[in-house]
């Protein structure tokens, strides 16, 4: 899981642990946070929605926009419609969501009335739009389509999964509304893209999805039934609680997006930096630690279904692990920590070996280039270096850890760690180390360092 910078951020995270596993690769990936500069994975919906002036700054001749006057535009009108479709949704009614979108925007209406079907099999416990800003100048091209008085209008839509979210999942959208004889109506949601104003989008946003629930787990997918998945997640759940006994919401949400093409569409990345990736998690992380987030498990639908059974199951206990522990884990908590324990909870008892699971650590050892120290944060950025080394050098210092002491002891090692109030991260692990372990970081580095060598 990597971190991004100050503000709170996605998580997403990535590794590839090439782990031959008889004929099947491992494809574990713990996503990256973009909330210390990079992480975990990036959360759906969480991203900060870019401002008025960076967003939109001098028009290029290819942005072109024209204005509709700002008199003729009715704030008021187009919150209720807002209002009116956030109430459709959460009544039930079908007929009054479709009553809020243009008559004449025909594939925008069949768009809608899947969405609308997917979120009654989803069944949200909360869904509310608010407006956040009208901005009255839009492409001409969309005027032009459109016909009438149209504006762009930034809407924030807060939302919470059944038996998932404790919190409000947060997503930001650039919707284009246009005014006809009868009020203002929904005309597009992906008409600001030309001037850099893009919408949030789920896994239901962009195909039919199927819904499973288990005891542990929603599965959310639009590849494959969502009912195959949910055996495994509910396994993972209780695997990563076999060790993080703390609290937590004791419940995954997992999406499966169609393709690998809807997955970058989700995540708000390039596809090509998917192809490896099994899994990704998203969720808030900020500065500050909060009661919980609203995390999802993203899975790559053709690269997860090519996994082994031991594969799959390394992936999400992995992933749940994150998921488990974010309520408490802050930007400060050092990356190898964070990731090393949710790699130590993937592959406990699957019986990997160490040669296999720390292939990249093995052969560096055998070339006489042992680390002097745990891996920096800067080692897991993906932008600027192997992160693979840094993944596995961090698992068996959390592998060292549980040997030592026992997996319950490292558990609560990792919970004074996240829950310290000392604001500097390695001064809350070494704080931790002490109190709970009885040990000193330098004795964790050398014993470390001693194991490390004795790979060779």
């Amino acid at each position: 899981m990597r971190w991004g910078g100050a503000e709170p951020g996605r998580t997403r995270s990535w590794r590839v642990v090439a782990a031959l596993l008889g004929v099947a690769v491992i494809a574990v990936l713990v996503a990256p946070e973009v909330a210390r500069t990079l992480g975990h994975a990036r959360p759906a919906g969480a991203r900060t929605p870019p401002s008025t002036a960076s967003a939109l700054g001098s028009p290029t001749p290819a942005q072109a926009a024209a204005a509709a006057p700002a008199a003729l535009v009715d704030r008021a009108a187009i919150a209720d419609v807002l209002a009116r479709r956030g109430a459709a949704v959460t009544g039930g009614d079908e007929a009054a969501f479709l009553a809020t979108v243009d008559p004449a925007a025909s594939q925008l209406r069949t768009e809608q009335a899947q969405l609308f079907r997917n979120l009654r099999r989803i069944d949200p416990t909360r869904w509310a739009y608010s407006l956040a800003e009208i901005r009255t100048e839009v492409p001409t091209a969309v005027r032009d389509r459109l016909g009438g008085t149209a504006v762009l209008a930034h809407v924030v839509l807060r939302y919470r999964l059944p038996r998932v979210d404790q919190v409000d999942a947060v997503r930001n959208e650039w919707l284009t509304f246009v005014e006809r004889p009868d009020g203002w109506k929904l005309a597009g949601t992906g008409d600001g893209v030309s001037l850099g104003l893009r919408t949030d989008v789920d896994v239901w946003d962009l195909a039919s999805v199927s819904v499973a629930s288990g005891d542990r787990s929603l599965v959310i997918s639009a590849y494959a039934p969502a009912s195959g998945y949910v055996e495994e997640v509910d396994a993972a759940v209780q695997r990563v609680e076999q060790v993080w006994t703390h609290p937590w919401s004791g419940t995954v949400a997992v999406l499966v997006p169609a393709s690998e093409t809807d997955m970058a569409e989700v995540l708000d990345e390039h596809e090509g930096g998917l192809s490896q990736i099994a899994a990704v998690t998203t969720g808030r992380v900020s500065a500050a630690r909060t009661p919980a987030t609203a995390d999802r498990v993203v899975l790559n639908p053709s690269t997860f279904a090519g996994l082994s059974a031991l594969g799959r199951r390394v992936v999400l206990a992995h992933e749940i692990t994150h998921v488990a522990t974010r309520a408490i884990t802050t930007t400060s908590l050092p990356m190898w920590l964070s990731e090393g324990f949710a790699d130590y909870i993937g592959y406990r008892g699957t019986g990997v070996p160490v040669s296999v699971a720390a292939s990249d650590v093995v052969r560096a050892v055998r070339e006489d280039q042992i680390p002097a120290d745990l891996p920096a944060d800067a080692a897991f950025d993906a932008d600027t270096a192997d992160i693979s080394p840094a993944y596995e050098q961090s698992w068996l210092a959390v592998r060292l850890l549980a040997q030592l002491y026992g997996p319950a002891k490292v558990a609560d090692f990792y919970y004074a760690a996240a829950s310290s109030r000392l604001a500097d991260g390695r001064q809350a692990v070494d704080d931790a180390l002490r109190r709970v372990l009885g040990i000193s970081r330098a004795t964790l580095v050398q014993r470390w360092r001693d194991q490390l060598a004795d790979l060779g």
